[in-house]
C-alpha cells in the first residue's frame, strides 16, 4: 500500500474531506495560468516522470551551494529485491547492478563536462525501468536497456531545460539544505515505505509531470500525508507523544509543475489557521485518527 493508495481508500478519503472541504484551504492557494512549456514527446507519461525524477535529483545535488542528502535510489531497492530473490550472479541482477555502476560514472562525466549528457539521460530511462520490479514486487518486469525512444529522450531534453529557467531551480540554488527523494522513517513504513521527491529548506515538494496545471484536493491530501509521517516519524524517534504535533521540520508543501516550469507552495501555518482553526486539540484528534487508520491497514 503506497500514500496515494492509502489517502484514497474510503474512511480516509472521509476524513480528510470532513477536514479540508469544509475550510475552503484551495482559494488560499493562487495559481496563474501558465503555458505548458514541455509538451508531452510520447505516451510513456510514468516512464518520463520517474526519469525527470532521477533527473531533478542530480541536477539539485550539482546545482546548490547548500548540503545535500539523498536516500537510495529505488533501483538500488530493486537491485537488492533481485538479489535476495534471483541470487547476485543471476544475469538479470548483474544487468541492474552494471546499470548503477554506469550511471555513478555518467554523473562525474556531466560534472566534468558542465553539461548534461544524453548518456545520462538514456540511463535515467533505464532506471526508470528498473524502478517498476520495487514498485510492482514483479521480478519478471522485462528490462530492456536498448529499447529507447528518441522522443523520450527529446522530452527529457525539454523538461530539463525548462527546469533550469524556473523558480524551483532558483529555490535549491539558494538553499542551505536539500533531502532528495527523502524517507520518513516510521512514517513511512505505514504505507509501504513512502517516499517524497525533493525538501528545500523545509518546504516539501512534489513533481508532477503533467499537461495539467491543476490544483486539486488529491494533491493537496498527498502532500499534507507526506506531513503526517514525517511528524510522526519525528514522535516515534524522539518520544515526544505529548507535544504538539505541528512541531515539524517541514514548513511548507507545494508542487511543481514540470511541464510548465511552474512551482506553487502553502504555508503548513496556513493550512492549520483554515482546516483546524489553529486549534492543537482537532489537529491532534486528526493525526491520531490518520495513524488508526494506517496502524489498522498494517495489521489487517
Amino acid at each position: 500500500m503506497s500514500l496515494t493508495t492509502f489517502i484514497k481508500q474510503e474512511d480516509v478519503d472521509i476524513l480528510l474531506d470532513a477536514h479540508f472541504l469544509k475550510s475552503g484551504i484551495m482559494s488560499s492557494i493562487k495559481a496563474e495560468r501558465v503555458r505548458i512549456k514541455a509538451p508531452a514527446q510520447t505516451k510513456n507519461y510514468a516512464l518520463i516522470g520517474t526519469a525527470f525524477d532521477y533527473m531533478l535529483r542530480f541536477y539539485a545535488g550539482v546545482s546548490s551551494i547548500g548540503t545535500v542528502k539523498e536516500s537510495m535510489y529505488v533501483a538500488e531497492y530493486s537491485l537488492e529485491a533481485l538479489k535476495s530473490n534471483l541470487g547476485e550472479r543471476h544475469p538479470k541482477t548483474k544487468k541492474v547492478e552494471e546499470l548503477l555502476d554506469q550511471v555513478k560514472v555518467l554523473k562525474d562525466d556531466c560534472i566534468s563536462r558542465g553539461t548534461f549528457t544524453r548518456a545520462l539521460m538514456v540511463a535515467f530511462l533505464n532506471l526508470s525501468k528498473v524502478d517498476r520490479i520495487y514498485r510492482s514486487g514483479d521480478l519478471d518486469y522485462p528490462l530492456d536497456f536498448d529499447d529507447i525512444d528518441e522522443y523520450d529522450v527529446l522530452d527529457l531534453q525539454n523538461l530539463f531545460r525548462t527546469l533550469k529557467d524556473s523558480q524551483l531551480i532558483a529555490e535549491i540554488r539558494a538553499a542551505s539544505m536539500i533531502s532528495a527523494n527523502p524517507h520518513f522513517g516510521a512514517g513511512s513504513t505505514l504505507v509501504n515505505g513512502a517516499d517524497a521527491d525533493i525538501v528545500i529548506d523545509g518546504t516539501l515538494i512534489d513533481v508532477k509531470t503533467t499537461k495539467y496545471l491543476k490544483l486539486s484536493y488529491e494533491y493537496l491530501y498527498q502532500l499534507f500525508g507526506y506531513y503526517i509521517l514525517s511528524i510522526h516519524d519525528d514522535i516515534y524517534t524522539e518520544n515526544q507523544d505529548e507535544c504538539f504535533r505541528h512541531e515539524s521540520g517541514i514548513e511548507r508543501i507545494g508542487i511543481y509543475f514540470s511541464r510548465h516550469g511552474y512551482l506553487v507552495t502553502i504555508s503548513i501555518d496556513d493550512i492549520m489557521k483554515r482546516v483546524f482553526g489553529g486549534n492543537e486539540h482537532e489537529f491532534n484528534e486528526f493525526y491520531d485518527n490518520m495513524i488508526e487508520l494506517a496502524l489498522g491497514d498494517i495489521f489487517v
